[in-house]
């Protein structure tokens, strides 16, 4: 067996590699099933997410085995990442005279056919593979290496998506003390983490339009689970650039309101299902404050009552009053109610009570989070009580003074 190949710009790389925080952590659903269909596509009993650290290469996704790691200088990923542009096989692993006498030859892996593909970060440095692995000599098709390689694609975009989250949780907790959050943060979003995600999904669409036939039913569902899972990282990374953008520019302007058209408006845009009474004043007044900062507020309040309401027939209930300086609303429903201790968690970014809608669907724990800071630079405030009859009500107050500079 020949000794291990070094890169020659190993330091660099191992740094990039630690950048990442992921050598030594347990392995994922996500990078598990992205191994799993690898496999099914190649079909092949043996696929690995790898991560070639300076001594071990540690599996980060596998499917068919449950070994963690190899020490580096056996691994056969030593000699993919050498050559970070292109796919590494190896049809039979023994007659090459790199590997005569490498235990992986034997039992229990027997890696007699191998491919990998690196896992290239944005700085072009290989982080590792995604690698499948036969027991008997084989050969892959143009098909099977294109996806393999659309999948390894896949696999470095999630990589860098984890590193740029985790700078951005990081980014966010200096600038809490520092009101900058609005620019920098929304900067980082727009440019860091939109583009990589919008990626991931269209490499799985290809994937399930392009390979989707060639699955089993399993390997389908999989395929559509990193999906789903995707769609949603992008929905938060949208709704995050919201929070940050959207008050800015709906809280600023003020105009005369006709309270009735608005409601009509609302009831537009919910459409609640037939199940779903929503009850309001008929003789609201008209008043002035920021039409399109209202509605989204009471469309967010509106939808929440209506998605979790445990009820057969969900009644929410819209009260006005008007005070010298402000106007005050509330939105009760006839829900299972939020409890005392859990009713700031609700208004803080990504923080939900871990219950799924009458769908089945979970929140992204940022829509009360929007509402609470549209109020806020609309010179109000907004809380919840629990009516003695049951449900929540959200009460929230608009100032009629000016809109707060942001």
């Amino acid at each position: 067996m020949s000794k291990v190949p070094i890169p020659a710009d190993e330091a660099e790389r191992l740094q990039a590699l630690a950048s990442y925080e992921l050598m030594g952590t347990l392995p994922e659903t996500d990078f598990d099933e992205i191994a799993r269909i690898a496999s099914e596509i190649c079909q092949m009993p043996i696929a690995l997410v790898t991560l070639v650290g300076e001594k071990h290469q540690w599996f980060k996704g596998h499917h068919g085995t449950d070994i963690k790691q190899t020490p580096r200088e056996i691994a056969f990923c030593s000699y993919t990442i050498m050559e970070p542009d292109k796919p590494h096989v190896v049809p039979d692993t023994r007659l090459d005279d790199r590997f005569m006498g490498n235990p992986l030859l034997e039992s229990p892996l027997n890696v007699y056919f191998y491919a990998g593909v690196p896992l290239v970060n944005p700085e072009g440095y290989p982080l590792g593979t995604l690698c499948i692995i036969d027991q008997k000599p084989n050969q892959l098709n143009e098909r099977q290496l294109s996806t393999l390689q659309a999948l390894a694609n896949t696999v470095a975009q999630m990589f860098e998506l984890r590193r740029k989250m985790k700078h951005l949780e990081m980014a966010k907790k200096k600038l809490e003390d520092t009101n900058r959050e609005v620019a920098e943060m929304s900067y980082v979003l727009s440019h860091d983490l939109k583009s990589p995600l919008n990626s991931i999904v269209s490499l799985l669409e290809v994937l399930r339009d392009e390979n989707g036939s060639q699955m089993d039913e399993s390997g389908q569902e999989l395929l559509e689970m990193l999906h789903e899972s995707a769609s949603n990282l992008s929905s938060i990374t949208k709704g995050t650039i919201q929070y940050f953008n959207t008050t800015r520019s709906l809280a600023q302007t003020q105009e005369r309101v006709n309270m009735h058209e608005l409601m009509m408006q609302l009831l537009s845009l919910i459409r609640p299902p037939a199940w779903a009474h929503i009850h309001y004043p008929p003789d609201m007044p008209d008043i002035t404050t920021s039409r399109v900062a209202l509605q989204h507020i009471l469309v967010n309040l509106l939808s929440n009552a209506i998605k979790y309401c445990d009820k057969d027939i969900c009644h929410v209930h819209i009260a006005f009053s008007e005070k010298p300086d402000s106007y005050q609303f509330s939105v009760t429903d006839n829900g299972p109610g939020i409890e005392p201790s859990h009713q700031a968690k609700v208004f803080r970014m990504f923080q939900t009570l871990g219950r799924a809608d009458r769908h089945g669907q979970q929140g992204t724990g940022l829509g009360l989070a929007i509402a609470k800071r549209m109020v806020e630079k609309m010179g109000g405030n907004i809380g919840i009580s629990l009516p003695q009859e049951g449900g929540t009500r959200f009460t929230f107050t608009l100032s009629k003074l000016a809109v707060q500079e942001l």
